[in-house]
């Protein structure tokens, strides 16, 4: 619903899942691709922001993150610590969600009008809050 923000990635249950996925919509998937970067003489290289950004984590998703930092590993992936980026991540969150949540309310606000009443209580409230954003706070958002 958000014509400024795009999700990268597929949203799977599992590195299977996501598998079979990317290989129906991306056009000349390698699924053994970590090996063939690898068997190339070029390991992929993967940086990790540290700092506010890892401490915005809450302790399960940081463990995840941590196994999953160890598996690529263990995949021949080389995991580098990055300093000094998304320091603010704070203010990057809150942009995005105020930029989103108006932009999908903008495009629902015809359906809200009318059918309100059936919309699920945490729905209409980030409805309420999407049109209430302003619109040089979309703007910033859109900015980065």
């Amino acid at each position: 619903f958000s014509e400024s923000a795009d999700t990268v990635g597929f949203f799977t249950p599992d590195a299977a899942g996501m598998g079979l996925v990317a290989a129906a919509a991306v056009d000349e998937w390698c699924a053994d691709v970590f090996s063939n970067v690898v068997a190339g003489g070029k390991p992929p290289i993967l940086g990790v922001p540290v700092g506010a950004y890892l401490q915005s984590f809450d302790g399960v998703s940081l463990a995840s993150l941590a196994s999953a930092m160890l598996d690529l590993g263990s995949a021949g992936v080389e995991v580098r610590p990055v300093n000094g980026v998304m320091e603010d991540i704070k203010q990057i969150v809150d942009r995005h969600v105020n930029m989103t949540l108006s932009e999908w309310a903008s495009a629902l606000e015809r359906r809200w009008v009318a059918h309100a009443s059936l919309f699920r209580a945490k729905t209409a409230m980030e409805m309420e809050v999407g049109l209430a954003v302003p619109a040089e706070v979309v703007a910033e958002g859109r900015a980065g």
